[in-house]
Order: C-alpha cells, then structure tokens, then sequence
C-alpha cells in the first residue's frame, strides 16, 4: 500500500502539474494575441511556460503530497521530460527537431533544466515552513 500510495500521489501531482501548465500556456496565448508579430515569441514563451510549470509542478509535489523534496522533483521532472519527448515524437513532422527546434545538445541542456528546475521548486517548497494555527493565549 506505500509503494501504490506514493504512485497515486505522484501521478496527482504530474496531473496537477500539467493543469498549471496548461493554465500557463492558456494565459501566454491570450498575451501573445496582443503582441504585433506573435510567431517570434512563440519558442520563447513556450520555454518559460515549461520552466514556470517545471518548478511549480516540483514545489506543488513537495507542498500538498508531502514527497520528500529531491525526488520528488527529480521524478516530476523526469515524467515532465519523458512526456514532451512523447509528444514531440508523435506529433512534429519533423522527428530531428528534438521538441524544440535547435540542435540535439542545445535540447539536452533544456530538457535536464526542466528536471533541474523541477529538483530547484521541490527544495524551495520543503524549505517554506507550514503555517501553523496561533493559539489564543486565556487571560485570567
């Protein structure tokens, strides 16, 4: 039951992980519509939308499922990269582009910075202390 629960919780949080995604990806589209050559920032903002959700997915599995912080983040990240290493391979035209567009060592070192960036989210939400409830101390 450890092992199933720890799968559970780990697979809520990558789902979790990837609405916020989604809700950044959804946000970032709406602001491009208002920039005057949208296709040049496509790549950028994609970029910073993975890493946004890359931390926030290792800082959530920290914060709500109570993972111990390294791997969470390390199994956050290494799901988030198999996942867009799957969707690149079966929905690009092009299978030499690596998911990203730029050559296979360039998008090495982007796919490790998203597990890196998953491992950084997981520490600074094990770091934040959990708010505790004051007690209201009885006069007499």
């Amino acid at each position: 039951t450890e092992g199933s629960a720890f799968l559970r919780s780990t697979l809520g949080t990558l789902l979790l992980t990837l609405a916020v995604g989604g809700g950044l990806l959804l946000l970032s589209s709406l602001i491009l519509v208002f920039v005057p050559d949208p296709l040049s920032m496509v790549l950028p903002v994609g970029l910073i939308c993975t890493a946004l959700t890359a931390f926030i997915g290792g800082y959530l599995a920290t914060r709500i499922y109570h993972l111990p912080a390294l791997s969470a983040g390390l199994i956050n990240g290494i799901l988030l990269t198999a996942l867009s290493l799957l969707f690149s391979l079966l929905f690009t035209k092009n299978a030499n582009c690596y998911a990203t567009g730029y050559s296979a060592a360039v998008s090495a070192l982007l796919h490790a910075s998203v597990v890196g960036l998953s491992i950084g989210g997981a520490l600074v939400g094990a770091r934040e202390k959990t708010p505790t409830k004051r007690r209201k101390k009885m006069r007499r």
